[in-house]
């Protein structure tokens, strides 16, 4: 009971953090976190010992689950292509909060964090390879010899988050639908098959 507790309120800290880092900047103050956290300055401390264990660890936890979530969606076979690409999308989107968009911008053009926060493009990248792997069998999907749509795809939608974030534009569960869409159909002409529904 009390791990599951501490468990609770280091959630409630770096969720916390994560609002206020994105709201102030890297130097924002743990007495402003631990406020907004509802706890103790000490509490704080006892769970993080510095501002920078604190930033790494909300790094750290929003990619373990955009990774977790996205990884549950590539081991679940049971959907057709198209439907597990655009729920492993979503899975990012809703994973995805403007505080944690916000602070992974911060934490990029920090040089002490840039790795830290660059390492889960290419993990999002590799997930998203397999199921294209798979799309590219079924001749759902081009070839790509020069093997570059795994990128383009997360780059995609990276894109369209920051401009959400930029615009002020609330992220929507919509935007993986457009992004897949734009993705696998393309921006040309709409199909008579589509306008016909």
């Amino acid at each position: 009971m009390r791990s599951r507790l501490k468990a609770v309120v280091a959630g409630e800290i770096l969720n916390a953090a994560a609002q206020v880092f994105a709201e102030q900047g890297l130097e924002a103050s743990m007495e402003a976190i631990a406020a907004r956290a509802g706890v103790a300055v000490g509490t704080l401390y006892n769970h993080f010992a510095d501002r920078q264990q604190l930033l790494l660890a909300i790094a750290h936890a929003h990619q373990g689950e955009v990774l977790r979530r996205l990884e549950g969606v590539v081991a679940e076979r049971a959907l057709p292509f198209r439907e597990r690409l655009l729920a492993a999308m979503q899975q990012v989107v809703e994973a995805t909060t403007p505080a944690t968009l916000r602070l992974r911008v911060l934490l990029f053009q920090d040089a002490r964090h840039r790795a830290t926060v660059g390492a889960l493009k290419p993990r999002l990248t590799r997930a998203v390879e397999q199921l294209l792997v798979e799309g590219r069998k079924a001749k759902l999907v081009r070839p790509d010899p020069e093997g570059l749509q795994a990128t383009m795809l997360v780059g995609m939608l990276m894109v369209v988050l920051h401009r959400c974030i930029d615009d002020g534009v609330k992220i929507s569960p919509r935007l993986a639908h457009h992004v897949v869409s734009t993705f696998l159909d393309g921006v040309g002409p709409t199909r008579p098959t589509e306008r016909s529904r």
